[in-house]
């Protein structure tokens, strides 16, 4: 008996402990979340969660990341600190939602960073102050030779760490003086005689389809794999970093310089209806319905129809069918599209003592593309931007501030199609009455209600837009408030050198070789030339 209750008193311990490790397990979650300006990462932010007496403190990684693995339960108090931001205080529940949601800093004015900065002073300790025989007196003591006035308040460890920790900003992360890690003193913040800090970087990445397989096909057609390639790359440089009463200011301007380049090329399978060879010679013997010939109304013999001369030069360019066993298509083809783009960004900010600022910044992005359609006609496009700006900023007082600037932009499209100066398609087809401008050479749009691939091509286009702008603002502060006043004169230019449907659209559903609303066919009416709608908008270019 005796026995029997001791082993129940150690299973019941045991199922105790067993309840607290496992309610541990249960109420203790990861919390993470993001820090972001503008939403940009921000890196080096010193987030910390408070409950009761228990406090933990997490800095946010390059990417603005920051997470605490192992936080009970509940409702916490969080708060976020950056240098040059404002702070941030929120209550939160863990666990959290499955996405946390980016915790956007607010950035302080410039009068608000400078009473920060002023708020913060390096006290040394006070040498002993002699004291008076009367002030002795007046405290009832005897005379003091002399008295040691009060010690500011050391700094905590933990301040001292949460302080350090806000350095850790994207570049200077394993830059440490005294770490194994540092880099060479001849660059970065290790540079030796306090030289000006400039950071660089270079990147790479490249991609092809040399172990990839074919393109997957619906039909179980062997499609051939088309080869592709992808390359992306980068520079960046810019420097020195500033940061007043921290980090010395440099005569030296500050500048940011980076350049991507992009060489991309991808494929991709498409999938059409095309007239077969019986078809392309008017045999539609296959089509269930009777077909009639519009000019009298009579039934084509075996629905054999005559086919114009516009239809033969127009299904020159339809290629043959491919693929067989599908009613939706019976063409299947790889076509590959290329995009080439370069950007270039370059920011200048130039200090000129306390009270005068110039910046400047200038951006330029070209792309250039080529896109393939079913028909294999490749048409290209340049697209090159231009954004720039400079501004002159003056400080009359710590409450009064003037901003005079300047900005340009410039925008301008082309669109080459693939017959634009190359064939003229219309004309040797016989079709007149649309725009014979070499620029816009091209066939027309044939649409087709059967679902047939419509033939078409873009259109040709030479656009560019551009703006420039003066402005100036004056800002006043007092206290709480602040007014702006200020006003731009801008002017701007929209080109459009473009026609809007210069070769025409032919539209096709079988109305004119039908009779009484039954027979008839698409395909029919486009053979013999007589298109069921057909549309045209073409004029001066530049208008």
């Amino acid at each position: 008996m005796r026995l029997r209750m001791q082993r129940y008193k150690l299973l019941r311990g045991l199922c105790a402990v067993a309840c607290i490790f496992f309610s541990t397990i249960a109420f203790a979650a990861e919390y993470h979340g993001q820090v972001t300006f503008n939403g940009l990462p921000v890196p080096g932010a010193i987030v910390t969660v408070t409950r009761d007496s228990t406090k933990y403190v997490a800095v946010t990684d390059l990417q603005g990341n920051y997470t605490f693995a192992d936080l009970a339960s509940g409702p916490w108090k969080i708060q976020i600190e950056m240098t040059g931001f404002a702070t941030s205080h929120a209550d939160i529940t863990v666990p959290a939602a499955a996405t946390a949601v980016p915790w956007e800093l607010k950035l302080l004015s410039l009068n608000e960073i400078r009473t920060a900065t002023n708020a913060v002073k390096i006290v040394d300790k006070p040498a002993p102050v002699a004291a008076t025989p009367q002030v002795a007196q007046q405290n009832n003591a005897a005379p003091k030779t002399s008295a040691p006035a009060p010690v500011p308040e050391k700094p905590s460890d933990e301040n001292t760490q949460r302080a350090a920790d806000g350095f850790l900003i994207n570049g200077s992360v394993n830059n440490a003086a005294t770490s194994q890690y540092a880099l060479p003193s001849a660059f970065g913040n290790t540079r030796n005689g306090g030289k000006g800090l400039y950071t660089g970087g270079i990147y790479l990445v490249i991609n092809n389809s040399a172990l990839d397989a074919r393109p997957f096909s619906l039909t179980g057609l062997n499609t051939a794999r088309t080869p592709y390639d992808q390359a992306n790359a980068g520079v960046s440089y810019g420097g020195p970093l500033k940061i007043p009463h921290l980090i010395p200011l440099y005569k030296a301007p500050y500048f940011f310089l980076n350049y991507q380049w992009t060489r991309n090329t991808n494929d991709s399978t498409v999938s059409a209806l095309m007239p077969d060879s019986a078809e392309r010679s008017g045999n539609l013997s296959e089509l269930p319905q009777q077909i009639y010939n519009p000019s009298n109304g009579t039934p084509y013999g075996g629905n054999i129809v005559p086919v114009s001369s516009q239809a033969q030069a127009l299904l020159a360019y339809y290629p043959l069918p491919n693929v067989t066993g599908s009613t939706g298509y019976n063409y299947q083809a790889p076509i590959l599209s290329s995009t080439h783009q370069d950007n270039f960004m370059t920011r200048v900010d130039k200090s000129f003592g306390y009270k005068n600022q110039v910046y400047g910044l200038f951006a330029i992005q070209s792309v250039r593309s080529s896109s393939p359609n079913v028909f294999s006609f490749v048409d290209s496009s340049n697209i090159l931007g231009i954004n720039s700006n400079v501004n002159w900023n003056h400080e009359f007082s710590r409450q009064l501030f003037i901003t005079i600037g300047y900005a340009y932009s410039r925008l301008q499209t082309q669109v080459h199609p693939y017959f634009e100066n190359r064939i003229n398609v219309s004309g040797q087809a016989g079709i007149t009455g649309n725009d014979q401008d070499p620029a816009d050479w091209a066939p027309p749009t044939l649409g087709f209600s059967s679902g047939i691939a419509g033939l078409s091509d873009t259109q040709s286009a030479n656009n560019r837009n551009q703006t420039g702008a003066l402005s100036a603002s004056v800002n006043y502060y007092r206290g709480r408030h602040n007014v702006t006043v200020g006003g731009d004169f801008r002017r701007q230019e929209f080109n459009y050198y473009q026609q809007q449907n210069p070769q025409g659209t032919f539209t096709f559903t079988g109305a004119a070789t039908q009779k009484n609303n039954s027979g008839g066919s698409d395909l029919a009416d486009f053979l013999i030339g007589i298109p069921d709608t057909s549309a045209i908008a073409y004029g001066n270019a530049d208008k």
